[in-house]
């Protein structure tokens, strides 16, 4: 079985930065949907919605993420 990583936009003291995440370290609903962490949002919808370029966006430090994780 293959995983694919989620491109996410984060939102880290009023900053924005890019994330790559396996999808195997996302919550699902019933439905089969990502439940994403707070304080995060999917590449493809800021891209559509806020014209946000995930890749010209910083990644965020791993331990900043990770914060992020544990209240997810």
């Amino acid at each position: 079985m293959s995983t694919e990583e989620i491109k996410l936009v984060v939102s880290h003291n009023d900053k924005l930065y890019k994330v790559n995440v396996d999808e195997n370290n996302l919550k699902k609903n019933e439905s089969g949907q990502f439940i994403l962490p707070a304080d995060t949002i999917s590449a493809g919808f800021a891209n559509r919605v806020w014209g946000i370029d995930w890749d010209e966006l910083p990644f965020i430090e791993t331990n900043k993420f990770n914060e992020i994780l544990q209240k997810y």
